[in-house]
C-alpha cells in the first residue's frame, strides 16, 4: 500500500487534526467511526491490519503460517470485531499452547471475511484524524474494502518431534457456514483427511526437515480455499524447558586436555541440588614422579555455573586445565581438535598455573558444585564439608600442611563466607580471584529485555504484547534460556538470570529495580550481603586478584556514561527497536533501555504496538559500570545469546565490566579506580602489600594495566587488532608468577613491609640470587628465600641455622662478611662466604 500525503488531510480537518504521524496503538481510536458500511462487522485496521493478513487470502499459493503469525492474526480478527466476539479470547488460545513436543498440540483454524480501510479514503475525505482519533470525513462514500482470511496454526513454537500428536480446534470466524466439508494434509505422505473438531491425528514423519500443513475448506457455493502452516521436526527435538543453547564454551577441546584424577572426596548432604564431589590430581615429587596420596593441597572452587545440565556443564576441572594450556600439550597429531586453540592464541601461558603447582609437590583439589547456581550458602556448606573432608585426609596421610584456597570468580565468594565460618580451616592463604565481594554487575538495559522476553515465555504480559514480540523473536529464542530444577522435590523452572545465585550476586537485578527509580538490587542480594559485610577469614592471608585495570581507564568498545552503545531495528514489515544506554552521572532521570514495536500503517501513519521505556537515575548506590574498569564479560553470553538470535546477522559482540574494581578488592566507597594510586604500586609492578586497611579489607592486591577477560580466558584472546569488540585473556603469565610465589613463600611475606615483599619476590623470581640492589637479609638466607647473596656493604650473619634442606648458600661481599653469634650450619649443608663484585641485573 502506498503512503498518503498527510498535507492532504489537513484540506479535511483542523490544523490540530493531525499533530504528530506516530501513534501509539490502542483500539479506541477507532471507535468514533461510523460502522453502518462495515459489511463483515469486523475492521481488522482496529488491531494494526498486518500485511501479512493479505497473503492468508485462501487461494492455493497462500502464504504459511508459524504459530507466531498464526496468533497475531487471532489477535487481530479478535479485537476488530465490531461487537462481541463469539470466539475465545487470544489469551485463552495463546493459553492452550503446547509446553513440549510430547504434548497433544492443538490447530487453530480460522475463516473469516473482514473489512479494512481503503488507502485513498483520506484522499477522497471519507475519513479524517482528529486528535489522534479516527472520524468520518465530510465527504460520503464507503471508506471500507472488503477481504477474505484463512488462517491455520500449529500451536506450538519450537520444534516437533517426528512422532506427533495434533488436535483439531473448531473452525472459527465469520464464514464457517459457507464451509460443506473440511480437509487437512499433513504432508507425511498420507494425503487429505477429513478435518474434524476436537479430533486427534497421530502423524509420523519419517525424516527430520521442515513440513508444510494444507487445510482445505471446501464451500456450499463451490470452489476451495486453503490455508497452510510451516512446521520443523526433529526426532531429537529437545523438551522447551530445558533447549538450553547459544553458551559459548570455556573449554574449547572436546577431551585429552584434562587427565585422569588421581582420587575423589563426595560431599552428600540432605536436601537436594546441594551435593559436591571433590576431584583431585596428586602433585609431583621432588624427582618428578607422582606422589600416591594428599600432602600439599591447593583447593580450587568452582564458580558460577547455572545451567545443571550435562550437555551445557561447563565442568570445573576443563576450565582450569585449559586455562592452564600451554606448550607441553602442542601435539597437534594427538590433539588435532585442538588447532583452533593456537589460532586464538592460547598458548601465551609458558607453563601453565596447574602444571607448575603440581611440579611443585602441591596437589590439585577442584570442587564443582552439583549446581554452580543453587543458593550461595547451600554450596557455602558443601565446601565447609569439603575442606572438613579434606584436612581429614590430610592428617590421616600424616601431612601437617596447610590449604591454600583459591576461588576464582562465585568461588571466591562462596570460599571467603565458608572460611570465615570455620574455626579451623587449617588454611594459610585464600585467594579471591576476581570475586564478587560487593556483587558482579550485567548491563540493566540487558537485564530489562532478557526480563521482557522472560514474561513472554511465562505468559505474564497481556496476550497482544506476547504476540508483537512473539512476532519478531520467535518464542524458541526465549525458551532456550530456560531450564528445570528439582528442589526438595518440587520441580522449578529457572534462567541464568533468575536462579538463586544469580539474584544474590548482582549489584542491581531487573526483578528489583522499579520504573522511573534508582537501580537496585534483589531483596536476595541484600540479605547476603549485609550479613557478610567487613567479615572475611582469620588465621590466613587473605590476597585479592583483579582482572581490571587499576590505572582507572574504560572498557573497549563503550562510550562514557549516558551515551548510546546498542541501537538495533529490524526491517521486517512489524519492526522492533532496540536502544540499550547507560546512565549519566548527572542524576536527572534518563532512558536507559527503549524497546519499540511498530508498523507502517495507511495514511504514512506509524503505529506503536509496543512503546516501553525503562528508565532511571544515578545516585552514590545506582550508577552504570558497563564501561568502568573491571575484569569483562560478554552478559549477552549469560543469557544464551539472546540478542543475536534476534535477527539473522545481528551481533551483540560487547565486554562489558562484569566484575568492577571496587568489588573484586571490596574497596570502601571514598577509594577511587587509580588502584596504583589510591595503593602506592610502584612502577614497574602489579601487586603490592596492602597498608591501607582501611581501603580493603586484603593483604594483597593484585590488578593489571588494562582491562582483561573475566577470570580465564577470553573467547577471542588477541586484542593486537585493535578492534573493539576484543577481549584480551583474563590469566596471564604475571598473574600465575604472583600466584606461584605467594603459595612458596606465604611465611617470608607475612610479616614483611611493602618494600621487603618486592624484594622476596625479585630473589624468588630470579631462582634465589639477591643482588646488591636488595638489602641483606638473614631470615632470608636461613628459610632458604635466598641460596647467593651479592652485597656492595658488609654483611653480618648472626642468629642463623643453615639447614641440610637448604643445600649450597653463598655470600658475596664488595666488603666484609661476617659469621656472628649463633650461627649454625648443618650436616648436609654447604656454605661458601668470598669477595665478589656485583654481577649486572
Amino acid at each position: 500500500m502506498k503512503k498518503i500525503n498527510l498535507l492532504i488531510i489537513v484540506l479535511f480537518t483542523a490544523i490540530n487534526c493531525m499533530a504528530q504521524t506516530t501513534l501509539d496503538f490502542y483500539p479506541s481510536m477507532f471507535d468514533n467511526l461510523a460502522t453502518s458500511k462495515l459489511s463483515t462487522n469486523i475492521l481488522a485496521d482496529k488491531a494494526g491490519l498486518p500485511e501479512m493478513l493479505f497473503g492468508f487470502n485462501g487461494s492455493s499459493s497462500c502464504a504459511a503460517s508459524g504459530m507466531e503469525e498464526f496468533l497475531f492474526t487471532y489477535q487481530t480478527l479478535y479485537t476488530g470485531n465490531i461487537g462481541t466476539p463469539t470466539i475465545p479470547t487470544p489469551d485463552a488460545i495463546f493459553n492452550s499452547v503446547g509446553e513440549k513436543p510430547t504434548d497433544v498440540i492443538p490447530l487453530g483454524a480460522l475463516y473469516f471475511n473482514y473489512n479494512y480501510i481503503d488507502e485513498n479514503a483520506f484522499n477522497n475525505g471519507l475519513i479524517q484524524i482528529i486528535n489522534s482519533q479516527f472520524f468520518d470525513g465530510p465527504n460520503s462514500g464507503n471508506p471500507y474494502n472488503q477481504s477474505v482470511c484463512v488462517a491455520l496454526g500449529t500451536l506450538y513454537p519450537d520444534t516437533l518431534t517426528q512422532l506427533v500428536t495434533f488436535k483439531a480446534e473448531p473452525l472459527r470466524g465469520n464464514l464457517s457456514n459457507n464451509v460443506s466439508s473440511a480437509q487437512i494434509n499433513f504432508a507425511d505422505g498420507a494425503g487429505y483427511r477429513t478435518y474434524t473438531a476436537n479430533t486427534q491425528y497421530a502423524i509420523d514423519y519419517s525424516t527430520d526437515g521442515d513440513y508444510t500443513i494444507t487445510l482445505k475448506l471446501n464451500l456450499t457455493g463451490g470452489g476451495s480455499v486453503y490455508a497452510k502452516s510451516l512446521i520443523h521436526v526433529s526426532a531429537s527435538a529437545p523438551l522447551k524447558s530445558v533447549a538450553i543453547g547459544g553458551f559459548p564454551s570455556d573449554y574449547p577441546c572436546n577431551n585429552g586436555i584434562v587427565p585422569a584424577y588421581n582420587n575423589t572426596i563426595s560431599i552428600t548432604r540432605t536436601g537436594s541440588m546441594n551435593d559436591g564431589l571433590v576431584k583431585i590430581w596428586y602433585g609431583n615429587n621432588p624427582n618428578g614422579t607422582p606422589k600416591t596420596q594428599l600432602t600439599k593441597p591447593v583447593v580450587i572452587v568452582d564458580g558460577f555455573d547455572p545451567i545443571p545440565l550435562e550437555s551445557v556443564d561447563r565442568s570445573a576441572e576443563e576450565i582450569y586445565f585449559e586455562t592452564n594450556f600451554n606448550s607441553s600439550y602442542r601435539d597437534i597429531n594427538k590433539y588435532s581438535y585442538c588447532e583452533e586453540v593456537y589460532k586464538e592464541n592460547r598458548v601465551s601461558i609458558t607453563e601453565g598455573l596447574i602444571d607448575r603447582l603440581k611440579n611443585l609437590g602441591y596437589d590439585i583439589c577442584i570442587v564443582d558444585f552439583e549446581w554452580g547456581g543453587n543458593d550461595i550458602m547451600e554450596n557455602v556448606e558443601t565446601l565447609k564439608q569439603a575442606i572438613g573432608q579434606i584436612n581429614t585426609r590430610l592428617s590421616n596421610n600424616g601431612s601437617s600442611e596447610k590449604l591454600i584456597v583459591m576461588g576464582p570468580s562465585m568461588g571466591a565468594l562462596i570460599s571467603r563466607i565458608a572460611l570465615s565460618e570455620m574455626s579451623n580451616h587449617n588454611t594459610r592463604i585464600y585467594i579471591s580471584f576476581d570475586g564478587p565481594q560487593q556483587g558482579a554487575y550485567i548491563p540493566m538495559p540487558l537485564q530489562e529485555l532478557y526480563g521482557y522476553m522472560f514474561s513472554v515465555i511465562n505468559k505474564t504480559i497481556t496476550f497482544s504484547e506476547a504476540v508483537f514480540a512473539l512476532l519478531n523473536m520467535p518464542m524458541k529464542t526465549f525458551s532456550a534460556l530456560l531450564f528445570q530444577v528439582t528442589l526438595n522435590g518440587v520441580v522449578r523452572e529457572y534462567s541464568p538470570l533468575d536462579c538463586p545465585a544469580a539474584k544474590q550476586m548482582l549489584m542491581y537485578h531487573y526483578l528489583g529495580t522499579s520504573n522511573n527509580q534508582p537501580y537496585a538490587p534483589h531483596s536476595d542480594h541484600s540479605t547476603l550481603y549485609n550479613s557478610i559485610e567487613g567479615v572475611y577469614p582469620s588465621n590466613c592471608m587473605n590476597i585479592a586478584i583483579s582482572c581490571g585495570d587499576g590505572h582507572g581507564n574504560s572498557q573497549l568498545g563503550f562510550p562514557s556514561a549516558g551515551a548510546d552503545y546498542l541501537g538495533y531495528s529490524t526491517s521486517s514489515k512489524i519492526k522492533t527497536d532496540i536502544e540499550f544506554k547507560e546512565l549519566p552521572t548527572s542524576g536527572s532521570l534518563s532512558p536507559f533501555m527503549k524497546l519499540n514495536v511498530w508498523q507502517n500503517a495507511l495514511f504514512g501513519i506509524r503505529l506503536n504496538y509496543i512503546n516501553k521505556e525503562y528508565k532511571s537515575f544515578t545516585t552514590s548506590s545506582s550508577k552504570s559500570y558497563e564501561h568502568l574498569p573491571g575484569g569483562n564479560f560478554n552478559g549477552n553470553y549469560m543469557l544464551g545469546s539472546l540478542l543475536d538470535k534476534l535477527s539473522t546477522g545481528f551481533d551483540y559482540d560487547k565486554y562489558e565490566c562484569f566484575m568492577p574494581l571496587s568489588t573484586a578488592f571490596d574497596l570502601s566507597s571514598s577509594v577511587s579506580n587509580n588502584i596504583f594510586s589510591e595503593f602506592n604500586i610502584p612502577t614497574g609492578r602489579n601487586f603490592t602489600k596492602n597498608i591501607y586497611p582501611s581501603k580493603s579489607p586484603f593483604d594483597m592486591l593484585y590488578v593489571c594495566n588494562e582491562n582483561r577477560y573475566h577470570v580465564l580466558r577470553g573467547p577471542n584472546p588477541n586484542a593486537d587488532d585493535n578492534t573493539l569488540n576484543s577481549s584480551i585473556p583474563g590469566l596471564t603469565q604475571d598473574m600465575t608468577d604472583f600466584v606461584v610465589f605467594l603459595v612458596e613463600n606465604s611465611e617470608n611475606i607475612e610479616d614483611a613491609t611493602q618494600s621487603e615483599v618486592y624484594n622476596i619476590y625479585d630473589i624468588y623470581q630470579n631462582s634465589g640470587i639477591q643482588y646488591c640492589s636488595q638489602p641483606f637479609n638473614a631470615d632470608l638466607l636461613e628459610n632458604g628465600t635466598v641460596k647467593k647473596s651479592y652485597n656492595s656493604s658488609s654483611v653480618n650473619i648472626s642468629n642463623v641455622t643453615i639447614s641440610g634442606s637448604d643445600k649450597d648458600i653463598e655470600v658475596y661481599s664488595t666488603q666484609s662478611i661476617t659469621i656472628g653469634y649463633n650461627t649454625t650450619i648443618e650436616n648436609g649443608a654447604t656454605f661458601k662466604a668470598d669477595y665478589a663484585n656485583c654481577p649486572a641485573e
